[in-house]
């Protein structure tokens, strides 16, 4: 993980054509580092945090707030790390954007297969990188959450045992 010069347990930010941005820390595409099996990363259009869940140890799972560091040519810096519940072991995370579920606002979505559930992660609006709470939804209710993503509609997707769930009011 502390190896530079490879690329396990970082995350990368790359130019869609694939170079390194020019604004890019020492030419090299390392964005943030330390993950021992990064899960899932979304990064937060409206608040330009990036936000990367990973299993740590065995039944420890985190997730991190990365931001941009004042200045240029920086990486990113971890301004925020939440331990989730040990039953969670999480497989993918989403950023809630849309407003068809006005309750989900300022929310990240973690899915969960071993747990059967969705965790909420409920954010400050006022500090996007500020955790104010952790709810458990659809607790047994559809089965295991393998992924969760957000669709151009605005309702929130799930990908379960054999079958697609779309979250609408």
């Amino acid at each position: 993980m502390d190896d530079l010069a490879s690329y396990n347990g970082k995350i990368l930010r790359l130019n869609p054509n694939g170079t390194t941005p020019d604004d890019q820390a020492g030419g090299s595409p390392l964005y943030s580092l330390a993950y021992r099996s990064p899960k899932g990363f979304d990064w937060d259009p409206a608040t330009g945090v990036l936000w990367i869940v990973d299993a740590v140890d065995g039944d420890d799972a985190r997730i991190s707030a990365v931001v941009a560091a004042a200045g240029s040519r920086t990486r990113g810096v971890t301004k925020t790390t939440l331990r989730l519940p040990s039953d969670s072991r999480p497989s993918s995370i989403a950023a809630y954007r849309g407003d068809r579920l006005p309750s989900l606002q300022h929310s990240l979505l973690v899915a969960s297969a071993e747990g059967r559930h969705l965790l909420r992660i409920r954010l400050d609006p006022a500090d996007a990188t500020r955790v104010l709470g952790v709810d458990r939804l659809l607790q047994n209710r559809i089965g295991a959450v393998r992924a969760v993503t957000m669709g151009p509609d605005g309702a929130v997707y799930l990908a379960g045992d054999g079958a697609i769930h779309r979250l609408i009011p």
